[in-house]
């Protein structure tokens, strides 16, 4: 069951991805600057004054991939540099893990340690490896880090019965704030259908896409707090979160004049997003097919049902 957790936990990240295919269609980008595989210094140097001013810099990645969380470290490391006065979020984090992570990054664990006291593997993220360097440039330059992410009793609540299972107090924090659009909603159901390999009921496409938004909406608030502290928040997630109706588009609604600094993180032979104002392309990874493992995986007699109950 271990294993089928674990398909599950990422099948529902790589719906982020999904749901980011379907919205990179409605607009080109026109990024402010491109990067191919590697920065020059001087890349680099635009790439921090273009940023200069923004609220929340947020950095897509694909979870798996070592270039993306290279290039995370390199553009940390540049504006701490520079002086920008950052606090660091993760959408891997979630919120109720906030009190360990402040005492973990107050001890010098090393990255084993850290990995198993924020029970990052464990949770089914890819390996912290590539991740480590993003904490200790955070212990160096003396940086703040955001559990970002809705805890995961609520996510499976929403996920499973829609918002409508929470409390009124916590429904009115969770609800997004998006302007209605049908279709968009519909197109997100679609998607999230498919990033399920078709093992998502129609039932359960509706409390999904709930769920996706009010993951996106907890995001936001939680990096409005430190930016009304006075921080830049540079925020690492998945690329799908970044798309105009994800985290970008909630915070400008909670926060109006917010400005989204979007850093997109992207192989090559894939669309970028089209409020990305830096399209960094990287090398494309071949990956096995993730709908066939977990049909391989499922139980005898469940094919044509959801991972959606036994998820996270």
């Amino acid at each position: 069951m271990r294993s089928i957790r674990r398909l599950n936990h990422l099948a529902i990240l790589a719906a982020a991805a999904s749901v980011m295919a379907l919205l990179v269609t409605m607009a080109e980008s026109s990024p402010r600057l491109r990067i191919d595989l590697d920065a020059d210094a001087s890349q680099m140097s635009e790439l921090v004054r273009l940023a200069q001013g923004a609220h929340v810099i947020g950095i897509g990645e694909s979870h798996d991939h070592p270039a993306h969380h290279a290039a995370q470290a390199r553009i940390v490391e540049a504006l701490a540099t520079a002086g920008v006065s950052l606090a660091l979020a993760f959408e891997m984090l979630t919120q109720d893990q906030q009190a360990g992570v402040d005492a973990s990054l107050a001890e010098n664990l090393s990255a084993e340690q850290l990995d198993a006291r924020l029970a990052w593997t464990s949770r089914g993220w890819p390996d912290f490896a590539m991740y480590f360097p993003l904490f200790e440039l955070a212990r160096r330059h003396r940086l703040a880090v955001i559990a970002a992410d809705l805890e995961p009793a609520s996510v499976r609540t929403v996920s499973r019965r829609g918002l409508g299972a929470v409390s009124d107090d916590d429904r009115e924090g969770l609800r997004s704030r998006l302007p209605v659009n049908t279709d968009r909603e519909d197109a997100l159901r679609r998607e999230l259908k498919d990033a399920h390999c078709g093992f998502l009921p129609a039932a359960a496409q509706g409390t999904m896409a709930e769920a996706w938004h009010a993951r996106n909406v907890t995001i936001a608030r939680r990096t409005l707090e430190a930016v009304n502290r006075g921080r830049t928040v540079v925020l690492i997630t998945g690329r799908g979160h970044l798309a105009p109706d994800a985290i970008p588009g909630q915070l400008a609604e909670l926060r109006p004049g917010s400005r989204s600094f979007v850093v997109d993180l992207v192989e090559e032979g894939t669309t970028a997003l089209p409020n990305a104002d830096v399209v960094w392309t990287t090398a494309r990874m071949v990956r096995p097919d993730k709908c066939e493992e977990l049909r391989k995986r499922m139980p005898r007699g469940r094919e044509g049902t959801s991972g959606h109950e036994r998820q996270m």
